[in-house]
């Protein structure tokens, strides 16, 4: 990742799951391994419980072996029109970008909308 982006494993995810595309396609692999072994295996299991015990049931240790990740695509199932303006508390629509009339999907439905419409 550090080719691609400064930000390396931090980087937002599009310019993350491009970068595995990318790599797959010019591999012909069908996923790249993500490794966290590195990590205390105890604050592994902690953090991602679900990934562990769905990895354990394909016979994979994550705290000790690499994971076959892939990205996959993210479908909208819905959503709601914006109707009025959408700001944080401690600001005013003045000095915020205002999203009336934007479709809102998923966390923006029920969260202050921050990103792009």
């Amino acid at each position: 990742m550090a080719k691609v982006d400064a930000r390396g494993e931090l980087a937002p995810r599009d310019v993350v799951a491009r970068a595995i595309h990318a790599q797959m396609a010019e591999r012909g692999d069908p996923h790249v391994l993500l490794d966290v072994s590195h990590a205390p295996a105890a604050e592994v299991l902690a953090h991602f419980p679900n990934i562990a015990a769905h990895c354990a049931a394909a016979g994979i240790d994550i705290t000790r072996e690499p994971i076959p990740v892939a990205p996959a695509q993210h479908y909208m199932c819905g959503g709601v029109q914006a109707r009025r303006p959408f700001a944080p508390p401690w600001m005013t629509c003045s000095n915020w970008w205002c999203c009336v009339g934007c479709w809102l999907q998923g966390v923006a439905c029920w969260a202050w909308y921050r990103n792009a419409c």
